[in-house]
């Protein structure tokens, strides 16, 4: 019996070397330890396993609602031996408000606290991401190999700030992230003799990985209406942890809401960031003209107006309100960065010790009810005798006066007594 061909076919079928498993365990959170959670992560605050995964069963559901500044809320995995290397990760950022959506790579002591010197590597979401609805793939770099108090690392994600949620998924460790540009905060400098018609769009572009990034062409794609100068941006290769800035003339008026895009490539590697274009305006300050005023003479209450967006404003209504009297006035166009003043006169009918005054504003294009009030003294519009030319104090049924032959102040009895002050200096013209 001839058993060499049958031992060479059982040969074919010998087991393949088993692939070492990722340091990172149980990335894709499918492995529930009894209690319901995942095993090899410990929580912090409102966390829990939700079906809305990117792959698999599982994810992780971050909740931040009305917790205090002091109490985290986030995921901590097991320790690991690995002081190099990045985190693969994918997350959809579903909300934030006033917060910011973090993974971290957390260096470790050797007696498990976060006491080396070292700082975290940190991932923050884009803004732009949040609320979109998608899936986003991102990695992250680390190397503590530097610090010889780094003795473990923890992979980790918080939810910093007032509120937001945040659904993680397919965590896993890399020896190395390779290529990763990032498309850093776009800002706009509004030309100083043509705001809202011609700005300088300004953003930095980083290679955040471990290996060169290539022939880096960057592009702004600008809205519609609009012309960007140039199209495109070569800032040729990109050594890890370089960082670049690009600039692009835009031009055209900015009169509607719309979003910037600036795109970043190397090879296969693309990065986006994009900036929305919008009107905000705000009242930087409201108040009468004077703090006091009297009866049958013009009282002015007035506004500054600010507008503090990337486009034109079509000026705000505003409302103002003294007493029972009532204006509405209609703000002037404004360009971004722009002030306007707006002003409304009434004229006291009874005197006051403190009658109120409020201003209400509204407009289109994302600006925000504002509701200020202020207070103003209304007195009586009693004649004044004429000024002496000797040092006197005289009090009558009308005033109190206290002068020389270059000051005099003088109270004029109202109402509600005598008051307020007033101070009258002798100038040169008499």
């Amino acid at each position: 019996m001839n058993l060499l061909p049958l031992l060479a076919g059982l040969a074919c079928f010998a087991a393949e070397p088993a692939v070492p498993a990722n340091p990172c365990a149980n990335g894709s959170f499918e492995q529930l330890a009894p209690g319901g959670f995942p095993a090899a992560w410990a929580l912090l605050g409102k966390v829990e396993v939700v079906g809305d995964a990117h792959s698999g069963k599982h994810a992780l559901r971050l909740l931040r609602t009305t917790e205090p500044p002091d109490r985290e809320t986030g995921i901590n995995g097991r320790n690991i031996d690995r002081l190099r290397g990045g985190i693969d990760f994918y997350y959809k950022a579903v909300a934030a408000k006033d917060a910011v959506l973090h993974i971290y790579a957390i260096p470790i002591a050797a007696d498990g606290i976060e006491r080396t010197g070292a700082p975290r590597a940190a991932f923050a979401v884009p803004k732009d991401h949040v609320g979109d609805g998608k899936w986003h793939h991102a990695r992250l770099k680390y190397d503590f190999t530097k610090n010889s108090k780094v003795k473990t690392v923890i992979f980790a994600a918080r939810l910093e700030g007032t509120s937001g949620e945040l659904l993680l998924d397919d965590f896993s460790y890399l020896d190395r992230v390779g290529t990763l540009l990032r498309v850093g905060n776009i800002a706009l400098d509004e030309a100083p003799k043509q705001p809202g018609r011609r700005c300088i769009v300004r953003v930095p572009v980083e290679n955040g990985g471990d290996e060169p990034a290539k022939d880096v062409r960057v592009v702004l794609a600008p809205p519609r209406g609009l012309t960007a100068h140039p199209t495109e941006i070569r800032l040729g290769d990109l050594a890890p942890d370089a960082k670049i800035p690009a600039a692009w003339t835009l031009d055209g008026e900015r009169f509607r809401p719309a979003a910037l895009t600036v795109s970043a490539f190397s090879g296969q590697d693309k990065a986006t960031g994009r900036m929305e274009l919008t009107a905000k305006w705000e009242v930087r300050s409201f108040g009468p003209v004077s703090p006091v005023a009297m009866v049958g003479q013009p009282l002015v209450l007035e506004c500054e107006l600010v507008n503090r967006g990337q486009i034109m404003l079509e000026g705000p209504t505003v409302k103002f309100a003294f007493g029972r009297q009532s204006a509405m006035r209609k703000a002037e166009r404004m360009a971004p960065g722009q002030t306007v003043v707006v002003r409304a006169t009434f004229v006291p009918r009874e005197q006051s010790f403190c009658e109120t005054t409020a201003l209400e504003a509204d407009g289109p294009s994302g600006g925000e009810n504002y509701l200020p009030t202020d207070s103003v003294v209304v007195g009586a519009a009693t004649p004044l005798p004429p000024p002496g030319a000797t040092l006197s104090a005289a009090v009558n049924g009308d005033c109190a006066v206290l002068e020389n032959e270059h000051l005099r102040l003088v109270f004029r009895r109202n109402a509600f007594g005598y008051g307020p002050g007033e101070i009258v200096v002798k100038t040169r013209s008499g």
